[in-house]
């Protein structure tokens, strides 16, 4: 028997309670061997303490719940205790903030587990802001909120930074180039814009609209359509197809009949654009502009070369998977947009 045992064992003849705490103290040190995050010694704390417990930290943005097994934001405008007999406290090393503990009483074996974990929370904190908080701290935050292989810690802190609730409704946008963006480009770039989902779910708004910008086209004679495209438009379906397009490994028929026609700035190109953009031939037709007989005499022509038809809906949808492939074709490997 060791000498710490010894001493618990003649302190329980007097306090029973007191002997509880020193005895949890003798094992306190394997709990916390490895602690490597914020979250995961909350969730220690709120384990050994046996309550949930709520980390103020204003100093690094940070207002946490957690219980033995998850920790959770406490919502801005939400209910935040404050310290008393019922609600006892530890401050955090440093005056950043404290830990908080939403018992029914204040017992010896708890304070203990908090006076601890507070000496430990203030580096944990330093230690996080330290790693996410380069010089461009927006952009680096919405780095970090966008990535799917980001942990839910990582991820909870850049929505802070960038003051976002995880259930706030945003829009993301995708331009060439890496970086993500919650404002609106300019007009004359090309852009892919996602849903409106909540914050928590921007890795699958970043890939929404990064996969709706390689739908997009320049907008130029050589190069027709939409600028900006909207997930929200085009569908899951063409979302899908861009995501998991390869050039060159099945070169799609259609769009080799397509490419065989014309180029999309000659005559017969502009005139397969315009029936793709718009709901009928006499719509087309105005849009080219030619007569709508002159362009009715023309598809014809065109669909005996293409081989199918492009004023029936089957056929019409045929030409528009045949023109996004053609432009997933075109828009492959260009930089910024892969």
């Amino acid at each position: 028997m060791d000498a710490l045992t010894r001493l618990v064992a003649r302190i329980a003849d007097v306090d029973q309670e007191a002997a509880d705490a020193l005895r949890a103290l003798e094992g306190l040190d394997s709990p916390w061997t490895g602690v490597a995050g914020v979250d995961e010694c909350l969730r220690t704390v709120a384990s050994l303490a046996g309550s949930v417990v709520e980390l103020h930290a204003p100093a690094h943005g940070l207002w946490l719940r957690a219980s033995a097994t998850r920790v959770d934001p406490i919502p801005v405008g939400a209910e935040r205790h404050t310290s008393g007999p019922e609600h006892p406290l530890a401050p955090l090393e440093g005056g950043v903030g404290f830990l908080l503990r939403r018992g029914d009483h204040d017992d010896l074996l708890a304070s203990v587990v908090m006076a601890r974990a507070a000496r430990i929370l203030g580096p944990l904190l330093e230690q996080r802001r330290s790693e996410v908080a380069p010089a461009d701290t927006v952009h680096a935050s919405l780095a970090v909120a966008v990535d799917a292989d980001a942990g839910p810690e990582d991820r909870r802190d850049a929505l802070l930074r960038l003051r976002l609730r995880p259930e706030t409704p945003v829009v993301l946008y995708a331009v060439p180039g890496p970086r993500p963006s919650l404002v609106e480009p300019p007009a004359w770039s090309q852009g892919g814009v996602s849903r409106v989902r909540p914050a928590s779910e921007l890795p699958i708004a970043w890939n929404e609209a990064r996969m709706a910008l390689r739908l997009t086209a320049t907008g130029e004679a050589d190069d027709p359509g939409e600028r900006w495209v909207r997930a929200e438009e085009v569908g899951s379906g063409l979302l899908a197809l861009a995501a998991g397009f390869v050039a060159g490994a099945m070169r799609s028929r259609d769009v080799v009949a397509l490419d065989a026609v014309g180029a999309p700035d000659s005559p017969a190109g502009r005139a397969l654009t315009a029936i793709s953009e718009t709901t009928t031939i006499r719509s087309a037709a105005e849009r080219i502009p030619v007569h709508h007989s002159t362009l009715q005499r023309q598809v014809k022509g065109l669909e005996r070369e293409l081989g199918w038809s492009v004023t029936e809906p089957a056929g019409r949808l045929r030409l528009d998977l045949a023109f996004a492939l053609r432009r997933l074709e075109r828009n492959y490997g260009r930089p910024g947009l892969y």
